[in-house]
C-alpha cells in the first residue's frame, strides 16, 4: 500500500501469503521449509507463472519482515509464439454481436479496449468530465495520456446523450456512481464472444489490449510510442504484446516455396 501498488497486486500478494502461512502451519521457518513450499506448489500442478507469483509474494513478505530467506523463481522459457490472440475479424464479430444483442455499453467498452489499449480497471477514467480527445489515466503510481480516436469519441458522446449522462461515470451497472466492475465487464464480453463463436480462451483480460498493440504497430506506430500509451516502463514488456501467433507462423511457412 505504501508503494502505491494496484489493488489487484495487493490482493494477489495477500493470496500468496495466506497460502504460504497455511502450508507452514507449525513448521520452523527456514530455507528448507521454503524449498518444500515451492515443491508443494509444483505438485499442485499450478501454471509456472502462477507459482512464480506465489514465490514473489513470499519473497516480498520475507523482505518486509526483515528475514533474509528467499526462494528462487522457476525459470520460464521465453517463447516468441503466442498461441491465443484475437484477430481483427474476430474483433469486428465481437462488435457486431454486441449490437445484435443490444448490449450497447459492452459494444463501446470493447471498442475502447481495442482502440486505446487501456487495462480493464482503467475504464473508470472514462467519465463524462474526463472525456476529451485524450483520456488522463493514473495507474501503478504513473500518469499517462491515452489518445482517443475521433470516431470513438463521437460514439461515446452519442451514447452519453442517449443515456442522458451529463457528468460522472459513463459505464455503470447497478450503482450509477460506480464504474462497472472488472469481473462484470469480462463476463459481458465473454457472453458476446460466445454468441460470436470466438474461442473463450482468447477472451482473457488482455486480449483487446494486445489487439490494440498489434494494430498500432502494424499501421506504423513505434514501439516506444506504444510503451508510453500502454504505460510500460520496459520495452521488453511491450514486445511481448506483439508476439506472433502459431497460426500466423504456420500461414507464413505455407507461403514459402516448397
Amino acid at each position: 500500500i505504501e508503494t502505491e501498488m494496484s489493488n489487484n497486486t495487493i490482493v494477489a500478494y495477500m493470496c500468496g501469503i495466506n497460502s504460504f502461512i497455511a502450508f507452514l502451519d507449525n513448521q520452523e521457518l527456514n530455507q528448507d521449509t521454503l524449498i518444500k513450499y515451492k515443491d508443494y506448489l509444483i505438485k499442485k500442478n499450478y501454471k509456472k507463472t502462477t507459482i512464480n507469483k506465489y514465490i514473489i509474494a513470499v519473497n516480498k513478505f520475507m523482505f518486509y519482515s526483515d528475514i533474509s530467506l528467499r526462494i528462487k523463481k522457476l525459470k520460464l522459457q521465453d517463447s516468441n509464439i503466442s498461441q491465443k490472440a484475437i484477430n481483427h475479424n474476430e474483433y469486428k464479430r465481437l462488435l457486431n454481436w454486441a449490437k445484435n444483442l443490444e448490449m450497447y455499453d459492452t459494444y463501446l467498452i470493447i471498442a475502447i479496449f481495442a482502440n486505446t489499449g487501456i487495462r480493464a480497471e482503467e475504464l473508470s477514467f472514462f467519465t463524462f468530465d474526463n472525456l476529451k480527445t485524450y483520456i488522463e489515466v493514473t495507474n501503478k503510481g504513473k500518469s499517462r495520456v491515452v489518445p482517443i480516436r475521433r470516431e470513438l469519441l463521437r460514439d461515446i458522446r452519442k451514447y452519453c446523450k442517449y443515456k442522458k449522462i451529463k457528468t460522472g461515470v459513463i459505464f455503470y451497472a447497478a450503482n450509477k456512481d460506480k464504474t462497472m466492475a472488472k469481473s462484470t465487464v469480462w463476463r459481458r464480453i465473454q457472453k458476446v464472444g460466445k454468441a460470436a463463436k470466438i474461442n473463450q480462451e482468447k477472451l482473457h483480460p488482455h486480449a483487446l489490449r494486445r489487439h490494440f498493440a498489434r494494430e498500432f504497430t502494424d499501421n506504423g506506430g513505434q514501439l516506444a510510442e506504444l510503451a508510453d500509451i500502454l504505460g510500460h516502463d520496459s520495452l521488453e514488456t511491450t514486445r511481448k504484446y506483439l508476439r506472433t501467433t502459431a497460426i500466423e507462423i504456420r500461414a507464413n511457412i505455407g507461403k514459402m516455396r516448397y
